[in-house]
């Protein structure tokens, strides 16, 4: 089994943390791509800053 199939074959975002390393140097094509939308986590789509900039800068 190559690394995309081994890939593809992943069901869960918390199985993939565990085998994260095997695929860093997996290429990323349309169908590695649309895996990764139904695996990884949603985003809550928050919008706010962490930290903000100063207004009074120095630099």
């Amino acid at each position: 089994m190559n690394q995309k199939e081994a890939f593809l074959n992943i069901e869960s975002y918390s199985e993939y943390v565990k085998h994260r390393d095997e695929f860093k140097g997996l290429k990323i094509d349309r169908e590695v791509l649309g895996h990764v939308a139904k695996i990884f986590p949603k985003g809550s789509g928050t919008k706010e800053e962490l930290f903000k900039d100063p207004e009074n800068r120095s630099w």
